[in-house]
């Protein structure tokens, strides 16, 4: 019992609790009751001796989390702990048919930053974004929309204005889209981005993909999520294979289903363009029967569209529709030349202040020859690789030196202070010399900026044929959470574009989901889930890892359970659904909207990696 007691107590590790545990122990050794009875100079030991125990203890504790550390580091795939991109939905009208903007175009938006920690915002920063993927592009736009007894028009910013009302109304749950649009343009897999001017129940865009498409009489062939120019479907070689699992691809694929919901893809437009009937549809000339508007216009093609009955006329009002609208990602492509040698074949890449390495673009040498990733490289390969490194290459880096500067200066003025007290002239003047040498470091260490960068990246490369070469490095950096709530509407400058535009994108939606590198706890966390889950949701137990994962300290608890639900379509009715419930932690202020959209997103995702079949909710706890 003693002995039990003894251990729960240990619990308590603070240095009065132990000076405390000693005395009584040596109290009870020597056969005192009281400890006040002890020699004075016991107790003085004791207290010496409590000291230095905590300092052990302290160091134990410190060396475990150390160790912790360094594991979760080594064993965590760096997919789950490396920063994310921010992200939004773009608008860009072109005005040459057969455009391709492939996804090295580059373009900025302006914003404000704080130069100074916790300072005024009293600088301008680019922040960089680039397509998802290579998108086609239009020639053309989405002129007219006709819905209930309401005519609207599009301005160059796709805000539309109200140009006439019906004199009937059109039948319920029905859309007609007018686009103006060049005839030398191919419209087969044209994409169209659908999104709710409000916000919406998360099955409204669930139902989106049971709405019927047709023009001039014919049935269009409509498919879900957005089609990439010459995205790669077929068969894939070994290379290939290996190369979706890199850090780029897998967050492109995480971003491609978070919109998939809202692009649809139209198959066959060109087969119903051949029937050349550019008319107004004879049931929108009876509805509008005095617009001028539709009376004169003769080359819009119109595109009807019939949604489920849930889409009533108020609903459809919200609906907006957009051609050549295309996710954006916050990355940007850096690129530069380095000359390996025999005794160094390390290539540092570089990131400024509020920058972070995502990915290796690509690695090739002066002779054009492409080089791998360690990983993905062919069982034959002997050399020709490489490999990234996160730190710990170099001896000395730019971080330590300001820790190694920090503690210098503290060691300085505890010199300093030893030097002055022998009151020699020649030791004073080396004290008032250190004492300035002092107040530089201090300040140096005040304002470098190191604060703002992250640890060093490398690359290990392993030359062919080893031997020097000159190296092109190409890679991708992001801004992580500085990207973050752009608001939609703002215009993104041409920084770098392969295209001759006339136009500027604009943003149809606010920037979200950058996230900075894991620190140590929440990397605790990616690591239990690597290595209980392989990434695949099957239990309850695993739902709950990857919400810790993915949301860290911004929930409390998280609670799975068994739940029903009405189904969406009209052929399911009562039907049972598992019901992630989140808890937000205390003190958090994320507005209900943002985590209205953290839930809908959250869902996806682990629709993608759980069991197929099931029916998944998430909500906050009410």
């Amino acid at each position: 019992m003693n002995n039990l007691n003894t251990r729960m107590s240990i619990k308590n590790t603070s240095k009065e609790a132990i000076r405390s545990r000693l005395l009584k122990n040596a109290a009870h050794f020597w056969g005192q009751q009281n400890i006040h009875n002890l020699d004075p100079f016991i107790r003085l030991l004791m207290e010496s001796l409590s000291i230095e125990l905590f300092k052990a203890y302290n160091e134990i504790e410190t060396t475990d989390a150390r160790v912790l550390e360094k594991i979760t580091r080594l064993l965590t795939p760096e997919l789950y702990v490396s920063p994310r991109p921010a992200h939004a939905v773009a608008y860009l009208r072109i005005n040459e048919p057969g455009q391709v903007l492939d996804a090295h175009n580059q373009f900025y938006s302006q914003q404000r930053i704080a130069t100074k920690e916790e300072g005024i915002l009293d600088a301008e920063y680019p922040i960089v974004f680039t397509p998802l993927g290579n998108v086609r592009l239009y020639d053309g736009d989405i002129k007219y929309l006709a819905t209930g007894d309401s005519l609207y028009t599009f301005n160059n910013v796709r805000n539309r204005t109200y140009i006439g009302g019906a004199e009937r109304a059109l039948p319920p749950s029905k859309v007609w889209l007018g686009l103006n649009i060049n005839p030398h343009e191919d419209l087969n897999n044209l994409n169209c981005y659908m999104n709710f001017n409000v916000r919406v129940e998360d099955w409204m865009y669930t139902l989106l993909a049971a709405a019927k498409w047709s023009c001039n009489g014919v049935n269009l062939s409509v498919r879900n999520g957005l089609t990439f120019h010459n995205e790669h479907t077929g068969a894939v070689d070994e290379k290939n294979v290996f190369a979706d699992f890199e850090i780029m691809k897998l967050i492109e694929t995480d971003i491609k289903t978070h919109y998939q919901r809202s692009f649809v893809t139209i198959g066959n437009l060109n087969e119903a363009r051949r029937n050349n009937r550019h008319e107004t549809p004879a049931l929108l000339k009876d509805a509008f029967s005095n617009s001028e508007i539709l009376n004169t216009e003769k080359n819009i093609l119109w595109i009807e569209i019939e949604f489920p009955s849930y889409f009533t006329a108020p609903v459809l009002e919200q609906l907006s529709f957009t051609i050549n609208a295309f996710p954006v990602v916050n990355r940007k492509l850096q690129q530069f030349f380095h000359r390996l040698r025999d005794i160094n074949k390390i290539i540092p890449l570089i990131s400024d202040a509020h920058e972070h390495f995502l990915s290796v673009a690509s690695l090739s040498d002066d002779r054009g020859r492409i080089y791998q990733a360690l990983p993905f490289r062919s069982a034959t390969e002997q050399n020709g690789f490489y490999s990234v490194k996160y730190g710990g290459t170099e001896r000395f880096d730019e971080r330590n030196a300001q820790e190694y500067l920090s503690y210098l200066s503290e060691l300085l003025r505890d010199e300093v202070a030893a030097f002055a007290a022998y009151g020699k002239d020649f030791v004073k003047s080396i004290v008032n010399e250190l004492s300035q040498k002092i107040k530089l470091v201090n300040q140096k260490i005040q304002s470098d900026d190191n604060k703002h960068r992250e640890i060093p990246t490398y690359l290990m490369v392993d030359p062919i044929d080893n031997v020097e070469a000159n190296m092109e490095v190409r890679y991708w950096i992001t801004n992580s959470t500085l990207a973050n709530n752009i608001r939609a509407g703002s215009e993104l400058m041409r920084l770098q574009t392969s295209l001759m535009i006339g136009n500027s994108p604009v943003l149809l939606t606010n920037t979200t989901g950058g996230r900075d590198k894991l620190k140590t706890t929440d990397r605790l966390n990616a690591y239990k889930y690597t290595l209980t889950t392989r990434n695949r949701l099957v239990t309850y137990e695993d739902i709950k890892s990857f919400c810790r994962l993915h949301l860290g300290n911004k929930i409390s608890e998280v609670n799975v359970q068994k739940g029903v639900g009405v189904g969406i379509h009209g052929y399911q009715g009562i039907m049972s659904t598992t019901d992630v419930v989140l808890q937000p932690a205390m003190g958090d202020l994320t507005p209900k909207a943002e985590w209205e959209t953290i839930c809908t997103d959250l869902k996806e995702q682990i629709s993608v990696r759980a069991i197929h079949g099931n029916h998944y909710r998430v909500m906050l706890q009410a």
